[in-house]
């Protein structure tokens, strides 16, 4: 089974964009199981993540880092600390200055694209 985990920082960027967000994941008609977790402090996106894979083992786990590099790094860090390879990150780049995603040839708009992510095919990068 696949499962969706959207992280949500509501300090990254200019504006707090956790209600747009929550209402474009509700559009959007996942019939996977999907959570949606919003961070209240640092290090609680890398805690959560830690806390996601290794409660959903037997599952295939998509996790979309909505916020800047710093959710990233937590998200990315919390996939290494649960020890899963049976998971993928998405960036929906919201934050202010987003350089993680500027080292693609990818519109940044694209990026933003829920529903593109969700279908989107699954690449590894180093």
């Amino acid at each position: 089974m696949t499962r969706h985990l959207f992280i949500l920082n509501p300090v990254a960027g200019t504006k707090d964009r956790t209600e747009k967000l929550k209402s474009v994941i509700e559009k959007l008609g996942i019939t996977d199981k999907y959570d949606v977790f919003v961070t209240d402090s640092k290090g609680a996106a890398e805690k959560e993540v830690e806390r996601y894979l290794r409660e959903h083992t037997d599952d295939f786990t998509r996790i979309y880092s909505c916020g800047g590099d710093g959710t990233l790094a937590e998200v990315a860090n919390g996939v290494y600390r649960s020890g899963s390879r049976e998971c993928a990150i998405a960036v929906v780049p919201v934050g202010s200055g987003n350089d993680f995603v500027k080292s693609f040839d990818i519109p940044i708009e694209k990026l933003r694209s829920l529903r593109g992510l969700l279908d989107g095919e699954i690449v590894e990068i180093d």
